[in-house]
């Protein structure tokens, strides 16, 4: 193996043949990091023209416009090439490379976002990976961080699954310390308050769905009205509930959604909600839109599409099984 190019600190890396896979930002991530530079442009733009802005907004804006251009450049520039002796990493740094029997380990994470809690959870399985985290032998440098929003993310993957890398945990990480057991802690505490807000979320719009129907619709079950508002809430929450099954043994069963019991009944209450609230939408909305009378017409075809899409998303995540 002769050498390549030195990296920053010296050291030559490892020359390896052309590479068998590449990795580099996707699209979407290259498109969101290109919003920085352009909307900060603008706003140095706005403030040199408008009478009245301060300097300081120009020249602020004008520096995170230099910023974000330079984050862009790396996103775009970055890449790393994967080959059968091993990877090489490349940013406007410089270079480092690391052969595959250096690797140690893999370290596989689920990360999963409901509500406004994300989690991440060692897993095993690749088919739930969203990061990869390649663990390198003692003195091989830094760890290498990969994630779904990379090109060449699923052939990574397959590589370090052929090559029987993948583990739950790494024997030689140093104990956690106390900012981590408070991460951990917070992030326990975060999602049980957010478990109940989505439970209450859900009785809300259950309540509100029944009584549109029971007061809207004039029905009338055992003729009081509270009574009546209870059933047919029930009545909601078992369609809902079957809806959930179905989904689940039409497309869920291929994904095979969180094992973790908080989790599974957070995302289901969080879809269970985003189900009857999309409803309502529509069923409020699309009427007057149809008939074309209100002036804001345009509004209400927004919010029909907004009611459409989040029951949309609701019925995605149980066909994925979450």
């Amino acid at each position: 193996m002769s050498a390549g190019p030195e990296t920053p600190d010296g050291e030559a890396t490892p020359a390896f043949a052309a590479p068998e896979l590449t990795i580099t930002w996707g699209p979407r991530a290259r498109a969101l990091v290109l919003l920085m530079p352009i909307v900060f442009a603008a706003l140095a733009v706005w403030g040199s023209v408008r009478p009245g802005a301060s300097a300081a907004t120009v020249l602020g804006s004008a520096a995170m416009a230099l910023v974000g251009a330079g984050l862009a450049i790396e996103a775009f520039y970055a890449r790393t090439e994967v080959s059968a002796r091993g990877l090489t990493h490349r940013t406007l740094r410089g270079r480092r490379s690391i052969t595959w029997p250096e690797v140690r380990l893999a370290l596989l994470v689920a990360s999963r976002q409901y509500a406004t809690t994300i989690t991440h959870r060692r897993t095993l399985d690749p088919e739930r990976a969203t990061h990869v985290i390649l663990v390198g032998a003692s003195g091989t440098g830094r760890r290498w961080a990969f994630n779904c929003w990379m090109t060449g993310f699923t052939g990574l993957l397959r590589e370090v699954a052929k090559r029987d890398l993948i583990a739950i945990q790494d024997p030689e990480a140093a104990p956690p310390s106390f900012a981590d057991k408070a991460a951990k802690r917070l992030e326990e505490v975060n999602a049980g308050l957010t478990q109940l807000i989505m439970g209450f979320a859900f009785l809300f719009f259950l309540f509100v769905a029944s009584c549109v129907v029971v007061t809207g619709q004039g029905l009338v079950i055992s003729g009081d009205i509270f009574v009546d508002v209870g059933l047919v809430a029930a009545a909601m929450a078992l369609v809902v509930r079957l809806i959930a099954v179905a989904a689940w043994l039409i497309g869920g069963a291929r994904y095979g959604g969180s094992t973790d019991p908080r989790e599974r009944q957070t995302n289901w209450l969080m879809n269970a909600t985003g189900l009857v609230g999309g409803v309502l939408f529509i069923y409020w909305f699309l009427p007057r839109a149809l008939s074309g009378d209100d002036e804001r017409g345009w509004v209400l075809w927004i919010l029909v599409a907004m009611g459409a899409f989040i029951v949309y998303g609701s019925l995605r995540d149980w066909l994925r099984g979450e």
